[in-house]
């Protein structure tokens, strides 16, 4: 997941998700100044997850972004098996 860095001040980036079945968002991580990307590696394929990331300074968080939605397909489950 990627987004825009459109702060000038921010201490860095807080990241927060949630599966499709939450009503609230947790921490997943917190990243340095400049950093625009994140690898879950957390995530569990064939699930659908939310994500909403704020920038933090002094002031405290920013608003927060827009939500991204990812679900995670079975390409990404390594080896493929075929049964006959």
């Amino acid at each position: 997941m990627e987004w825009i860095d459109s702060s000038d001040n921010e201490f860095g980036f807080k990241i927060f998700r949630r599966e499709i079945w939450q009503n609230n968002y947790e921490e997943v991580i917190r990243v340095g100044t400049n950093v625009c990307k994140l690898i879950d590696s957390q995530i569990q394929p064939f699930k659908i997850y939310y994500y909403i990331v704020a920038a933090e300074n002094d002031a405290g968080l920013s608003n927060f972004s827009n939500e991204v939605i990812i679900f995670l397909g079975h390409h990404y489950l390594g080896e493929r098996r075929t049964a006959y």
